[in-house]
């Protein structure tokens, strides 16, 4: 599949290697229909695909996105999405689902998802852009808690040469170094 930019074409870098994406779907339908999508738009990715959390387990590292249903054998709801952040909380995680539950949607988002989309209500082109916004977040979510950790570690150093700076002997204010 080649690289089309979306319509206004701006943001979208077209790679030279195509992106792998995992899809983790037990449904041999809906996962047929996840790489129609895909083929209709004219996607750049190949899509791997996982039947289970245990089956993706060897897929997920690797993989720029995962796109993970909700209704899966070894999982159900929101705990598929609570193991995929606990074991990768590196991956770009999509919600793929079957369930049009908006209050699902919103808890999916807030627990770590990048993403909530209903299956059968999304078209290929965007499916193709939620994918490509759920990378871009997760890399920037990334390089704010790298940003974070960096500030704390400058604090700290800061705190310890501090530390380090020699101290007067005399602490008596009559006493005066001249310069």
């Amino acid at each position: 599949m080649a690289a089309n930019p979306a319509p206004g074409g701006a943001g979208f870098a077209q790679h030279a290697v195509p992106l792998r994406v995992l899809l983790i779907e037990d449904d041999d339908g809906d996962a047929f229909l996840v790489q129609e999508l895909l083929a209709e738009a004219d996607a750049d990715v190949v899509m791997e695909r996982a039947r289970s959390l245990a089956d993706a387990r060897r897929l997920i590292p690797g993989a720029a996105c995962v796109l993970l249903d909700l209704g899966l054998p070894d999982a159900r709801g929101l705990q598929a999405l609570r193991w995929m952040l606990q074991h990768y909380p590196e991956a770009a995680t999509v919600v793929l689902t079957g369930l049009t539950d908006e209050h699902l949607g919103e808890q999916a988002v807030r627990a770590g998802a990048q993403d909530y989309l209903v299956k059968g209500e999304v078209s290929g082109a965007t499916l193709q852009r939620v994918i490509r916004y759920a990378m871009e977040r997760r890399h920037w979510d990334e390089t704010q808690r790298q940003l974070h950790t960096a500030r704390i570690n400058a604090r700290e150093n800061a705190r310890l040469e501090h530390g380090l700076l020699p101290q007067p002997v005399l602490r008596d204010p009559r006493l005066r170094v001249s310069a």
